[in-house]
């Protein structure tokens, strides 16, 4: 069977490649052929092993022609605060599917923000002509329901819980810190540095910043600067973020990507909220955090005392919800086959 998937692949966010790689490891256990529409096609063959195709090339269209199943997702497609483009980039790839008589699958999308009425209509089309969909969380499914109410969708998980380790690592020596550029975070810089070199003299967790995406590093070195902290120098791929992950005893993330993989290893963390799947994620993983706008020392340094005084119950739950959530995504890759299994009895071509 083959499946073709697309996302934000192959444009140098750990995140999204991340979900390709949990997705590309459970397809492959399935025996499925796996194909990617990627922003850098080499450098997707290069990091996951897996035909590769440019996103926007012709042949994105023979990929699209000759796949069984399509798969859109995980991640956060369908939103048009960055630009509309992506709604509607994602719709055409949708209708072109549909036109080719595949199936379509929405697995763990974060649907919104959907500020435009181009925005809102492009996700409400694609939802309407997908055969199945699910959501990462309650909130995109409630938006989804908006915006098509005969939809017939289930909140599933993000596809990272499937590259979730037997045996979660035991806690270590970090206090690992993920930041991104975002409106007014840098006159917050020296409130979360007072912070957190309180908190690391307190709890002697050594602090290092985590870039997702290279552009991620102007914000982290200014802020590491603050401090006299290390900036992770590494690859910045998913195999060396899951492994400076493994160090850590506790998270403090913005990146939406840095909190779900330091669940996934049982790693509490404190969220830092600039759009609403983080506190989305918060609230499924029973975590605590602050908007941006609201950051201030002596909050911040109290919710990283509470979480690393409860850190071994978080631990513990924590573990618990990775097992919760790894099944939830299994049973959307067992959808994908089921889709699959479609067309094989249809015997379309």
């Amino acid at each position: 069977m083959k499946v073709l998937a697309a996302g934000y692949f192959g444009c140098g966010n750990v995140g999204d490649e991340a979900i390709l790689a949990g997705l590309a490891r459970e397809l492959a256990l399935a025996g499925a052929e796996l194909t990617v529409l990627s922003g850098d096609p080499e450098g997707t063959r290069a990091s996951h092993g897996l035909p590769a195709v440019h996103r926007l090339s012709l042949e994105a269209l023979k990929a699209l022609r000759s796949c069984d199943v399509f798969v859109l997702g995980g991640g956060g497609l369908f939103q048009d605060v960055t630009s509309i483009r992506s709604p509607l980039y994602y719709l055409s790839l949708v209708l072109l599917a549909r036109i080719f008589r595949r199936r379509v699958h929405f697995f763990a999308q974060g649907l919104g923000p959907l500020e435009t009425l181009s925005g809102r209509l492009a996700a409400g089309v694609a939802l309407r002509l997908a055969h199945r969909v699910s959501l990462r969380d309650e909130e995109s499914l409630e938006l989804a329901r908006q915006l098509a109410p005969e939809l017939a969708g289930r909140v599933s998980a993000d596809p990272a819980f499937l590259l979730r380790p037997p045996q979660p690592p035991r806690p270590g020596s970090l206090l690992v810190i993920s930041l991104r550029a975002w409106p007014g975070l840098e006159g917050k810089l020296d409130e979360i540095a007072s912070a957190v070199d309180s908190f690391c003299g307190g709890s002697e967790l050594e602090p290092l910043f985590l870039p997702f995406q290279p552009r991620d590093r102007e914000i982290s070195l200014k802020a590491a600067g603050l401090l006299g902290a290390r900036v992770w120098e590494g690859e910045l791929d998913v195999p060396a973020v899951l492994e400076v992950l493994e160090k850590a005893g506790l998270c403090l993330g913005m990146r939406l990507h840095s909190l779900i993989l330091a669940a996934c290893l049982g790693v509490p963390g404190v969220g830092l909220i600039y759009d609403p799947k983080v506190a989305a994620f918060l609230r499924i993983s029973g975590q605590e955090g602050l908007p941006i706008e609201g950051i201030q020392r002596g909050e911040l340094l109290k919710l990283l005392d509470r979480a690393w005084k409860d850190r071994e119950q978080r631990r513990r739950d924590l573990i618990l919800l990775g097992e919760a959530l790894q099944k939830r995504a299994k049973l959307d890759v067992q959808g994908i086959l089921a889709l699959a299994g479609e067309v094989e009895r249809a015997g379309e071509d």
